[in-house]
């Protein structure tokens, strides 16, 4: 999760009684969470994808990040 989120999550809290605003602000957090998690799920894919060749690495890595 970034500090923009974050930021968002304070912001949303603060719009709280006004609907309209606290949707767009949500809205907002949603896209991006999903885009920080796709970005987190590439990076993790590249490292396994380093590790193909050695299989007994891959896994030993895997453990690690487990």
């Amino acid at each position: 999760m970034t500090e923009e989120i974050k930021d968002l999550f304070e912001q949303r809290r603060l719009v709280k009684q006004d609907q309209v605003q606290y949707n767009l602000v949500n809205k907002q957090i949603l896209r991006r969470c999903a885009k920080a998690k796709e970005v987190w799920l590439e990076r993790e894919c590249q490292k396994v994808e380093l590790h193909v060749s050695n299989p007994r690495k891959m896994f030993q890595k895997n453990q690690e990040d487990s």
